[in-house]
């Protein structure tokens, strides 16, 4: 789970939600705003955009230093793309038919500690047109803050469902401030809720960076337009996924633990790079014999990295459905490492 995959090199990338605020160098009516904050061994740079800006094209060019940090992921909005990724620089290219004019987050970038450092930095050349008009032009330069969420600005506090003293907190604020997870309307979570195999790709699928996506499917259950439709084909191109039957991928099917550890297992070795290892030795588990034949490596595996653990009564329940802060959980330690 250590490097950036070659992904990146063509994203397409998804809304997230903003983590803090942090004053930024940059004019008094700049349009842009923007925050760098540490989570764990985790830097999340945040980008946002003024309502009413009226951008329909720009560039932003990042500079950081590459023997401090290491970029991972990119989102943000979907017309956004990324152009290069080369030692220490990062550009992303902007352009819509539309203005925008709605404001909210712009890009995030995640990036992972490649060295101790007391503070972090990080700057982001800007240039915004309005068609060929130049609206922004500037220069951002950031400093890390260490997030400390003290119970009200936790992005974990915008759902009404979600407790801030639950074992969960730390999870659930990384998935929902770097974009990984979104809740439902009525400002719900649904932290118990169970995950469907289309949540799984799809968060998959926003971790890789939302690449574009060349593979045709033919499923019957999968609609054009459906909020998990890319995120499917990308599954079904990358290897990660596969379909119930020639012509089902059956999207709302719950997950089970045990699937959710093939599909992270896939992920690690063909999205990042990551080698096959000898997994862990479940034998002290009361239940390791339920584990179905196709899961069992994937299982061990899961159990080394530390991404399941098991329960206090020394079983893995194979079998049992995921939920959706257990999903919250694992990408958490799977993007932060165990």
């Amino acid at each position: 789970m250590k490097k950036i995959t070659c992904a990146l090199l063509s994203l397409l990338l998804c809304v997230v939600l903003m983590l803090s605020t942090t004053t930024v160098l940059a004019a008094e009516d700049s349009l842009l705003s923007g925050s760098l904050h540490q989570h764990g061994n985790t830097l999340l740079l945040n980008i946002d955009l003024a309502e009413n800006a009226g951008i329909t094209n720009g560039q932003l060019q990042i500079h950081y230093d590459s023997t401090q940090l290491e970029l991972i992921r990119a989102t943000g909005s979907d017309l956004w793309d990324t152009q290069s990724i080369n030692h220490g620089t990062a550009t992303l290219l902007f352009a819509s038919s539309q203005p925008q004019t709605a404001g909210g987050s712009l890009v995030t970038l995640v990036f992972r500690t490649a060295a101790e450092a007391d503070v972090y930095t990080a700057s982001v050349s800007v240039l915004l047109r309005k068609d060929l008009e130049t609206v922004e032009e500037t220069v951002l330069n950031f400093s890390s803050r260490t997030f400390v969420c003290d119970g009200k600005n936790c992005p974990s506090a915008a759902f009404s469902d979600l407790s801030v003293d639950a074992w969960y907190h730390n999870d659930t604020d990384y998935v929902i401030a770097s974009g990984l997870m979104q809740g439902f309307g009525g400002n719900a979570f649904r932290p118990n809720g169970e995950v469907s195999r289309a949540m799984i790709v799809t968060t998959l699928y926003r971790m890789a960076g939302s690449p574009r996506v060349e593979t045709d499917y033919s499923f019957k259950d999968v609609e054009d337009g459906m909020w998990y439709a890319e995120a499917v084909a990308w599954a079904l191109e990358t290897g990660i996924a596969k379909g119930i039957g020639e012509t089902t991928f059956a999207p709302n099917e719950t997950a089970t633990r045990e699937q959710m550890a093939t599909f992270l297992h896939r992920y690690a070795m063909l999205c990042l790079g990551d080698g096959a290892t000898q997994g862990a030795d479940l034998s002290g588990f009361s239940d390791s014999n339920d584990i179905s034949g196709y899961a069992e490596a994937a299982m061990a595996w899961a159990v080394s990295e530390g991404l399941f653990q098991g329960f206090g009564d020394d079983t893995l329940r194979p079998g049992a459905p995921l939920t959706r802060v257990q999903l919250a959980k694992l990408l958490t330690v799977l993007e932060q490492g165990s």
